[in-house]
């Protein structure tokens, strides 16, 4: 064995070894586990719909403020196609793991990464089983509040799937639906919205789904479909028609991680432009809808509440403070894709030795000054009135 251990080592390097062993050792126990192009292959008799996913130019985006760095180059963004499969074969039944994974036929199924599966599949199982006519298995990511977990991952990678399966299976209504829940207001609000009583929710942390029939999908991660989007906003028009108001300039408040530590400074520069502070406290998904679907220019830290852009009318703007030391692009990202304007600014130069855990919940401070210049370019030739 350790000759074997040591050739591996050496063709193919420590990590990769690491990953294979941590494998074979799986499969000494008698589970093998997918990656998602085998995921997708395995269930292709099980295929119930399938989604093209998309392809879109993210433009150049400089920082707004004094230098105009590059923050995001130009590039060619395309989407993963999108799955909903529903797995039956008589005579044999699926389980779900802690973090969510459906298990089929010994193998481990890929809905949305195996990072939870690989960290929590080596403690003790000592969940109670419930045997189930049907499992809609919806997500299978453990919520860390770093990686996993927000308004973002259940809006896109939630919320926005299970409108997918609803979509693709022709009766949903009483299914039971797994995942590590998140237990959150927002979470009891959406699924009320999509019709989904909460005694069928299963949180796989604490009960172990046993079924016969499997229904899953998987995501397009950090960068949803247009159509994934498009299913969601469909499902919750339903029940929310937000009231049209006056188109309003917003600045969206944050007071935990990434919040503006010279807040006080910008708001009151901002009240020159008419801007209507949006407290970072809890409200309904209506009220969310709302605020967004009125709003012409959006500003603030960048944040997960800027998920709910998917409900602003085409052409509204959004310009993103960031740290120089995190600037992701999902929201560029949705920018173009809901045929919206957008813009980024930081104060400041990065700083190489910031870990990216470290640069992910950086508090951010703003130049106020170059911050009204950039304002003032891109408002000059609009004019909102105070209300």
């Amino acid at each position: 064995m350790k000759h074997l251990i040591m050739k591996l080592i050496k063709a193919a390097g420590i990590k990769k070894t690491l990953m294979r062993l941590r494998d074979l050792a799986l499969r000494f126990y008698g589970l093998r586990v997918l990656n998602e192009r085998k995921t997708i292959n395995f269930l292709q008799p099980y295929l119930v719909a399938e989604g093209m996913g998309n392809t879109l130019l993210l433009p150049q985006t400089a920082n707004s403020g004094e230098g105009a760095q590059v923050i995001f180059a130009e590039k060619e963004i395309t989407t993963q196609h999108t799955y909903v499969w529903e797995y039956q074969q008589p005579g044999k039944t699926a389980w779900v793991t802690r973090n969510g994974s459906p298990i089929v036929e010994k193998r481990v199924i890929c809905i949305d990464g195996n990072f939870s599966f690989y960290r929590d599949i080596w403690k003790p199982d000592t969940r109670p089983t419930q045997n189930l006519p049907a499992v809609i298995v919806l997500f299978s990511q453990l919520q860390d509040g770093i990686m996993f977990g927000g308004y973002y991952d259940f809006v896109f990678l939630v919320a926005a799937k299970l409108c997918r399966i609803q979509d693709a299976i022709a009766d949903t209504a009483g299914i039971a639906i797994a995942y590590p829940l998140f237990n959150t207001a927002y979470e009891a609000d959406f699924m009320q919205l999509l019709d989904v009583e909460p005694l069928n929710l299963i949180d796989t942390r604490h009960t172990k789904p046993v079924s016969p029939r499997v229904i899953t999908g998987n995501i397009a991660y950090w960068y949803p479909t247009l159509d994934d989007i498009n299913s969601l906003k469909l499902h919750i028009a339903k029940k929310i028609s937000p009231k049209t108001t006056a188109p309003k300039r917003i600045y969206i408040s944050r007071v935990g991680r990434r919040h503006v530590v010279n807040e006080a400074e910008v708001l009151l520069m901002l009240q020159k432009y008419n801007f209507e502070v949006i407290e970072d406290k809890r409200r309904s998904i209506a009220e969310q809808i709302e605020i967004y679907h009125n709003a012409a220019f959006i500003l603030g830290p960048h944040g997960a509440s800027f998920s709910n852009m998917i409900w602003c009318q085409p052409g509204a703007h959004l310009m993103e403070l960031f740290s120089p030391n995190y600037m992701p692009d999902f929201f560029a990202y949705l920018a173009v894709l809901m045929d919206m304007q957008y813009s980024a600014f930081y104060s400041g130069t990065a700083n190489k030795q910031v870990a990216y855990l470290d640069g992910l919940v950086e508090d951010i401070h703003v130049d106020v000054a170059e911050l009204e210049t950039s304002l003032q370019k891109i408002l000059q030739p609009k004019v909102i009135a105070a209300t």
